[in-house]
């Protein structure tokens, strides 16, 4: 049993490796990275990073991490317990398979390929103001970008009106 357990934790620790080698390696992932996580030095003989637990930064994507959540687990039935506004975290544990893994890359292409058609550039026919203070924001014939939509959610997200006018 003992050395199941060893076997089980060795695979575990190679799906994480090959998940995070995909991520970082494949160009189709390039909005994507992993955040290893930052140790200072005089804590660096305390503190070791379990290599099963992957941080996956989601900042570059014009959707946030609880929509990537919420998408994952509606569409393709896969549960993600730990997000902040930038990451989300990923665990693979001794019940994770290489089929499961697969299955995460691939929710993730076809997530990050709808974002793709999703953001493509449009050109803007009315002004959009925030108020206050009243200054346009986009005017007619600007290109309204994935940027372009996260700039006004953030200022949305001060409380701050935006106005199409």
């Amino acid at each position: 049993m003992q050395a199941e357990g060893w076997e089980l934790r060795k695979e575990a620790r190679h799906l994480a490796e090959s998940f995070k080698h995909e991520i970082i390696t494949n160009p189709q992932f390039q909005s994507l990275s992993i955040d290893l996580p930052m140790v200072p030095r005089s804590a660096a003989s305390h503190v070791i990073h379990d290599p099963t637990k992957i941080p996956l930064n989601t900042e570059r994507l014009a959707i946030s991490t609880e929509e990537i959540k919420d998408y994952l687990f509606l569409h393709h039935g896969i549960y993600v317990n730990r997000i902040t506004e930038k990451s989300m975290l990923l665990n693979f544990h001794i019940g994770i398979t290489k089929e499961a893994t697969v299955a995460l890359l691939a929710a993730l292409s076809d997530l990050l390929h709808q974002e793709g058609m999703s953001a493509q550039a449009v050109t803007s026919t009315d002004y959009i103001i925030p108020y206050p203070p009243g200054v346009p924001l986009i005017v007619p014939g600007d290109q309204i970008t994935a940027e372009t939509h996260r700039e006004i959610d953030n200022i949305r997200k001060r409380g701050i009106l935006v106005f199409n006018a």
